[in-house]
């Protein structure tokens, strides 16, 4: 018997029509507690119109993408390294060097398309992909790979975490982090000074 692999799911989800539902629901519950009488049409009307909703739905899902980023952006660059992956009707990808965001509003702003989207975000332990629908991409096809960009301890530049070399390699205790040039330099210095002491 093979087991089923677990689907992975999402820690964020943005979807308008899910949140109005949902409200209405809880408007339908709350007059059913209180005794008044409301249709689910009118409720889902409610719902449907009311902007704080959504505006609350919104401000509560950008403060959760910003504690997934302070956790992923360790040396709090507010600097991020992006892919995307069958972006619109042509299905393209594309490559975002440096965003600069220091918040899941900014990030969203910087990387989504835009227009009205419904989006579901996941966190992938060393990053965030964000899986997107909207009117030229509606089946959720449209992916965005966003991984935190780290600096090198010598020449400040940023870089994403798998381009830097830790100088624990070297024996250093603590070590930093340095890009491949840096890092190529910081050796043949040690290797100069171990010269120079025989």
């Amino acid at each position: 018997m093979s087991k089923k692999k677990k689907e992975e799911q999402p820690v964020l989800v943005w979807d308008e029509c899910d949140i109005a539902e949902g409200h209405a629901e809880y408007l339908l519950e709350e007059a059913k507690e209180n005794g008044e009488e409301l249709t689910e049409d009118e409720a889902r009307k409610i719902a449907y119109e009311d902007s704080f909703t959504y505006e609350s739905a919104w401000d509560d899902l950008c403060y959760e993408l910003t504690e997934l980023m302070k956790r992923l952006d360790t040396d709090h660059t507010d600097r991020w390294y992006g892919e995307s992956k069958n972006f619109g009707w042509r299905s393209l990808d594309g490559v975002a060097e440096s965003i600069v965001a220091s918040n899941g509003k900014e990030l969203l702003q910087k990387t989504l398309p835009k227009c009205e989207c419904s989006f579901k975000i996941y966190d992938r332990g060393d990053h965030i992909a964000i899986n997107n629908a909207h009117h030229d991409s509606p089946c959720f096809a449209e992916w965005y790979y966003i991984w935190p960009k780290f600096q090198c301890g010598e020449c400040g530049e940023d870089f994403r975490k798998e381009e830097l070399h830790n100088t624990t390699e070297l024996g250093d205790d603590p070590g930093d982090f340095m890009c491949e040039a840096c890092f190529n330099n910081y050796k043949e210095e040690l290797h100069e000074k171990e010269k120079e002491t025989y």
